[in-house]
């Protein structure tokens, strides 16, 4: 048993679409899907199973007059192969209202704008192109109708019977010949018996006897009662004439079925059903069935239709066995698959949880360091805070404040920037080292030690000194002679009286000190 491919365009699940055989393919066409009532899908596309690669496919047409040449979607309609295209007829569905439909189309409501109409297609499968057919002053159409059976009669020539309309079941019988467009109807006898009942949802099959003669097979169906129908006939089309069947074996009969006929090597046909329904139209809890029956048919006893046994049902139970099997193993393979599955989600769910404990440690991690960082700035910030607290305690200490560059404060005026720390401590005695220490560390300075090493000054460090001499008019030589004591210049030496000159020069008070300076470098003060 051969499966579809999977890469198909498997047509849509439906109810009343309808399947034929071509020469190497098989097509289906139509149906609705009445899942939700108040808007029922009619579905309008065609479909063709390839039988060697055993793959769908939707058919798309390339007809130019797409809009006005393909069939609405509809369901119960006919269709039939008639040489090499595909002829489609009647159908339920809704009303065709294109521009450019034929006028001679029909359509009567049935029920909420929906109903029946007697449109007939054909599509020429080598050319993938949809044709309306027109008969309009060439002969009549048949009435809308849906649940027909149309049947293949020969190369040119189709027959459609009964169905139902407007106007409840039907039971006329027409022949449309493809080469002319034109309908025919067959006559009717006058006996009642001797004629099919009023039916729809049968099935109707050509049995070829010979090039010249055919018949047609009516089997089953629902009759005008909406009950089942029992009986069969065979109605040669030529000649009008009709036969009922004798039908032995006791048969199910039924309902919304599909068959198909063989002709054996002796001669003889064999029906085989299957499928369908064989409770009543009104029953609300119809119970499909998918039994397979088969009828068999001897030319030489026309009148007869006897079902084949089934060898006591072992072919049935055969049939029934291998399904389960197949049903099985297609749910053992999809538990397999769903096992895989679940394993899958169960590795990718630990993992899934495993990332959020790392990022849960991660996010701990950062938490902690941005902890540890916002402790160390605080740290730092108290630090700050209390060697502050600390300066400003020590300044409150002092009898005489000292600003950074280790002057007295309040001694210094708003334009002296400079001053010199080493002329007040050389008076001041009471300024002792370990606070000098502590000021010059707060601030960034060198250390100043008193007594054993005394700090180097440069030549700029010198005329500051010089300034301040001059803005404080200093003139006492001991004073000036401890001052010049601690000149230094850049290279560590002592400064000279050239340089001491110099740098008074600069500032404009050589001329002031110039006795005091004198007097200071002629004594012994090295």
């Amino acid at each position: 048993m051969k499966t579809v491919s999977e890469d198909s365009e498997i047509p849509p699940a439906c109810t009343g679409g309808r399947c034929c055989v071509g020469v190497d393919s098989v097509f289906s066409y139509g149906g609705w899907n009445s899942e939700d009532e108040r808007t029922p899908v009619f579905y309008e596309d065609l479909y063709a199973l390839d039988g060697k690669k055993m793959k769908w496919r939707k058919v798309r047409e390339k007809s130019l007059l797409r809009s006005t040449s393909k069939p609405m979607g509809r369901k119960d309609c006919g269709m039939s192969m008639c040489g090499d295209s595909l002829v489609i007829t009647a159908g339920y569905g809704l009303n065709d209202k294109r521009f450019g439909i034929s006028p001679d189309y029909e359509w009567e409501e049935i029920q909420g704008g929906e109903g029946c109409d007697n449109g007939q297609f054909v599509f020429y499968i080598r050319r993938d192109m949809w044709r309306e057919v027109r008969t309009r002053f060439r002969s009549k159409r048949p009435p809308p109708r849906s649940g027909h059976s149309q049947t293949t009669i020969d190369k040119s020539r189709i027959a459609v019977y009964g169905g139902s309309g407007k106007g409840g079941r039907k039971n006329d019988l027409w022949v449309l010949d493809m080469k002319t467009e034109e309908w025919t109807e067959v006559p009717r006898p006058l006996s009642v018996r001797l004629w099919p009942s009023a039916r729809m949802h049968h099935t109707g099959l050509r049995l070829q006897l010979s090039a010249t003669e055919s018949l047609l097979l009516i089997l089953w169906g629902s009759s005008h009662t909406r009950t089942v129908c029992t009986d069969g006939f065979l109605i040669d089309i030529t000649t009008g004439e009709c036969n009922q069947l004798a039908i032995y074996g006791e048969p199910l009969p039924v309902r919304l079925h599909t068959s198909c006929c063989f002709e054996l090597r002796d001669g003889k046909f064999d029906i085989i059903t299957f499928g369908g329904t064989s409770d009543s139209w009104s029953d609300r809890k119809r119970t499909p069935t998918s039994r397979l029956t088969t009828l068999r048919w001897d030319p030489n006893q026309r009148g007869i239709l006897t079902a084949v046994p089934d060898r006591d049902g072992v072919t049935a139970l055969k049939q029934q066995l291998a399904a389960e099997r197949t049903q099985k193993e297609e749910m053992e393979t999809k538990l397999r698959k769903q096992e895989r599955e679940i394993v899958d989600l169960r590795i990718e769910k630990q993992r899934l949880k495993s990332r959020v404990e790392e990022l849960e440690d991660e996010m701990e991690v950062q938490k902690n360091d941005s902890t540890g960082q916002q402790e160390q700035l605080d740290t730092v910030q108290q630090t700050v805070q209390r060697l502050e607290a600390s300066i400003a305690e020590l300044h409150q200490k002092q009898n005489y404040p000292v600003d950074i560059y280790g002057r007295k404060t309040s001694q210094l005026d708003s334009n002296d920037q400079t001053g010199s720390f080493l002329d007040q401590i050389s008076r001041d005695s009471y300024v002792n080292n370990d606070q000098i220490d502590v000021v010059a560390k707060a601030v960034g300075c060198h250390w100043l030690r008193l007594g054993a090493s005394l700090p180097k000054y440069t030549e700029t460090e010198i005329r500051d000194i010089v300034s301040s001499l001059r803005q404080e008019d200093v003139k006492d030589s001991d004073k000036l002679r401890h001052i010049l004591k601690t000149w230094r210049t850049r290279d560590g030496s002592k400064a000279t009286l050239g340089q001491l000159r110099e740098a008074c020069e600069k500032v404009e008070i050589w001329g002031g000190v110039e006795l005091a300076l004198e007097d200071a470098f002629k004594m012994n003060w090295e």
